[in-house]
C-alpha cells in the first residue's frame, strides 16, 4: 500500500539520513514480500470477524482496540485474537458505554420509521450485521422527498460501520461493487431510482455470500479474486427492486414525510454523536444475546435467510 511505502521511506531516512531512491524501495519491497509468502497465512478482516464463539468489533482507533463480545457480554481488548486491516476511508468508532434501561429505544430518536414493527426491523437488520457468519438481508429504505432517507440509512451506517462515504452513488459494474465489499463492511447505494438486473443480481449474491475473479493487470493467465459477504443497505423514493429473488432478501421499511418542524440535521448528528456511544453499547448487548440463545433458539418457520432470522429472534 501507499502508507506502507511512505512507512518504508522514513524508516530508511532515519537511519540513514538520506532519502531512498524508487529502485531502492521497489527492491525492499520485493524482499519483503518473498518472506512474507514463506511464513504463515492468516485471515485478516474488515471491521467484524468471529472467532470461537465470540464476535470482535474493530474500533478503528489508533491503538488497534478491538469490542470483544461473547456469550456472557461485552469488553473492549487491546490485542484481540484476529486480525485486522484498515482500508482508506474507514472512521473510528466511539468506545461503546454501558446501555441506559432505555437500550436501543433512544435510537428511535434519529431514525424516521413509521411505526413500532418498522423500528423493529430496523434494529434487526443492525443486529444481523453484527453476526459475522450472515447471511445479511438488503435493508431498502422507501419514502417521499422530504422522508429523511438518506439521513436514516447515514445513521445505521454510522453507528456500526462509519466510513468517510457512507453512502454512494451506485457502481458501474460488478468489479466496483466488490471493491466497495473488500474495503467496507457495510455498503450503502443512495438515491436510487430501480436496479438494473445486473446491480440487483450481485447485490443479492453479496448479501448471501459471493465471489469475483478477473484477470490480473499486464497477464495472460493470472486472475485476481474478490469475496465478500457484507450487509447492504439501500435507498430511493419508489420500490427499488422488483426481481423476485431480491424482494424475498430485503427488509423493506416505507418512511413517512417528516414534519416541517423536525429539528435540523445538525442539531440531529450533535445529539446523535452524543448518544452513539451508549446505542452502540444496546447494540453489543443484543448480540451477546444472540450469542447466548442461539444454540437454544428454533423458529415456526423456516423463511429465506434462516440464519438472519434465528439470529435476530
Amino acid at each position: 500500500s501507499e502508507d506502507f511505502r511512505n512507512w518504508l521511506a522514513e524508516r530508511f531516512f532515519a537511519v540513514e539520513k538520506k532519502p531512498a531512491s524508487s529502485h531502492a524501495i521497489d527492491a525492499a519491497l520485493r524482499v519483503l514480500k518473498a518472506k512474507a509468502k514463506k511464513g504463515k497465512t492468516l485471515d485478516v478482516h474488515v471491521r467484524l470477524a468471529g472467532d470461537a464463539g465470540a464476535v470482535y468489533l474493530d474500533l478503528g482507533d489508533r491503538d488497534w482496540r478491538a469490542v470483544k463480545v461473547t456469550a456472557d457480554g461485552w469488553r473492549v481488548v487491546k490485542t484481540p485474537r484476529v486480525r485486522f486491516w484498515r482500508p482508506p476511508g474507514m472512521l473510528p468508532l466511539p468506545v461503546p458505554e454501558r446501555a441506559p434501561a432505555c437500550g436501543l429505544r433512544a435510537l428511535k430518536r434519529f431514525v424516521n420509521v413509521a411505526d413500532e414493527e418498522s423500528f423493529i426491523l430496523a434494529v434487526a437488520w443492525l443486529v444481523g450485521a453484527l453476526n459475522p457468519r450472515g447471511p445479511y438481508p438488503i435493508l431498502q429504505v422507501e419514502g417521499e422527498q422530504g422522508s429523511g432517507k438518506s439521513t436514516t440509512c447515514r445513521i445505521l451506517c454510522e453507528l456500526i460501520d462509519p466510513r468517510e462515504v457512507g453512502l454512494r452513488r451506485p457502481p458501474h459494474d460488478d468489479r466496483d461493487l466488490f471493491i466497495a465489499a473488500r474495503n467496507s463492511w457495510v455498503i450503502g447505494l443512495d438515491n436510487l431510482s430501480g436496479l438494473p438486473d445486473w446491480l440487483s443480481d450481485t447485490l443479492c449474491a453479496l448479501a448471501t455470500g459471493a465471489g469475483f475473479a478477473k484477470r490480473a493487470l499486464y497477464t495472460n493467465i493470472n486472475e485476481v479474486y474478490l469475496r465478500g459477504r457484507r450487509p447492504i443497505i439501500v435507498n430511493g423514493i419508489d420500490a427499488i427492486g422488483r426481481k423476485g429473488d431480491f424482494r424475498d432478501r430485503c427488509v423493506r421499511l416505507v418512511l413517512p414525510r417528516l414534519d416541517a418542524a423536525i429539528v435540523d440535521e445538525a442539531t440531529l448528528y450533535q445529539h446523535f454523536e452524543t448518544a452513539r456511544p451508549a446505542l452502540l453499547g444496546a447494540l453489543l448487548d443484543a448480540v451477546s444475546a444472540a450469542l447466548r440463545n442461539w444454540p437454544t433458539t428454533t423458529l415456526t418457520r423456516t423463511p429465506r435467510m434462516a440464519d438472519f432470522a434465528r439470529w435476530v429472534t
